[in-house]
């Protein structure tokens, strides 16, 4: 059994009260205020093929802004669309390509199925972790059919006000705070 950590490689947040502008230098979800959502796209490092199937696998991530005065989860998904980086937007993935539904909210933008939920409290301290498990089935389908689109971390009350945590980017100056993929596997992995 085997096992790798891998840096989210980039990220970009979609802002529903904004959504034509691109919101590289933020990374969060949940809703914000009556009017804004905000989800994030992002992608671990590239170029993953496993061979065997995953037997464990998580997501860490380090609050940076506490927005957040009732309980809800953060939710992991994956996407169906490529979308670009300083392109992406809560309406397009890339520049003249819009998602089926703005925010990427259709079928045909990410699978319905959540691949991993974790509950966060109202007063989580700005500086902690919180650890979101993934389902090892859905991670190991993940990687054979959407690794290259990237997943979508979305906030479980995106109808409920202050339900927002902010998170410390894939860049933050400290390394041990940027999020982190974690997969334990019982085969072999090329990174390439």
């Amino acid at each position: 059994m085997g096992g790798v950590i891998l840096d989210v490689l980039e990220s970009t947040l979609m802002h529903s009260a904004d959504p034509t502008h691109t919101y590289i230098s933020s990374f969060g979800c949940g809703k914000y205020s009556y009017t804004a959502i905000f989800r994030s796209l992002f992608r671990p490092t590239g170029g993953i093929r496993i061979s065997s199937p995953i037997r464990k696998a998580s997501l860490t991530l380090t609050i940076d802004t506490d927005y957040c005065t009732n309980p809800f989860s953060v939710e992991v998904c994956a996407l169906k669309r490529k979308w670009v980086r300083g392109q992406a937007t809560h309406n397009i993935f890339s520049t003249g390509n819009n998602w089926q539904t703005a925010g990427a909210y259709g079928a045909l933008d990410f699978d319905t199925t959540t691949i991993g939920s974790k509950a966060v409290g109202a007063t989580e301290a700005v500086g902690s972790q919180i650890v979101i498990p993934l389902d090892p089935a859905l991670m190991t389908n993940y990687f054979a059919l959407y690794s290259d689109y990237g997943l979508l971390l979305r906030g479980s009350l995106e109808s409920t006000s202050a339900t927002c945590y902010m998170f410390k980017r894939f860049d933050d100056a400290t390394y041990l705070y940027r999020p982190k993929l974690e997969i334990i596997f019982g085969g072999t992995i090329l990174v390439t």
